[in-house]
């Protein structure tokens, strides 16, 4: 048997720092992979008949509405991508462009889903000849939570409220944001607890 000899390890020159990995990637490609994205997008919606229901104000309403969601929900993604801290796009955009981009796209996330909810509903009430307000509810949330518990829902209800105590302290003091949790949870059976 001949006996094995491990390799030596490799020994670092002392004060040499290795080098950062550069990226073959160009602001252009990413742009173009993006823009690629938001056509997938689109020609799916087309794919799966989304053209075919813009013979009326309601099916047009509706179709908006589907493309705001769709795109806010694909701007919500590369929200989560920009704030990843992948070194390939903190090496082709830096991170102060990114925190900036990921500001602007929340705006636009935000107001792309209000636009989805605002769209829908408004192309759905089109589309069954009815008033928006109609499937509006004369009560509160918490009232409605409580009538699912009371007809036997069995699921945990979780509510966030906020509300902006600023018209409360004037224009002078500082924005101040009051959350208030509400939960109901399951109740437990009687006798078993």
């Amino acid at each position: 048997m001949t006996p094995s000899v491990a390799p030596a390890p490799r020994s670092r020159v002392a004060g040499r720092v290795p080098l950062p990995r550069v990226w073959p990637v160009a602001a252009g490609d990413i742009v173009w992979v993006l823009a690629g994205n938001v056509v997938l997008i689109a020609a799916m919606w087309v794919r799966h008949g989304g053209l075919d229901q813009l013979n009326t104000l309601g099916g047009i309403l509706t179709a908006i509405g589907q493309l705001t969601g769709l795109f806010g929900a694909y701007l919500a993604l590369l929200q989560l991508v920009l704030m990843s801290r992948s070194p390939w796009l903190d090496q082709v955009f830096g991170m102060d462009r990114l925190a900036w981009a990921h500001r602007w796209l929340g705006f636009a996330t935000l107001w792309l889903i209000v636009a989805h909810g605002v769209f829908i509903v408004t192309g759905y009430s089109f589309g069954d000849r009815q008033s928006v307000l109609v499937g509006l509810p004369d009560i509160s949330g918490l009232e409605v939570a409580r009538r699912v518990r009371k007809a036997g829902g069995e699921m945990a209800i979780l509510m966030l409220t906020a509300r902006d105590t600023r018209c409360e302290r004037g224009r002078a003091g500082r924005h101040r944001l009051t959350v208030r949790v509400l939960t109901e949870g399951p109740k437990p059976e009687d006798g078993a607890g």
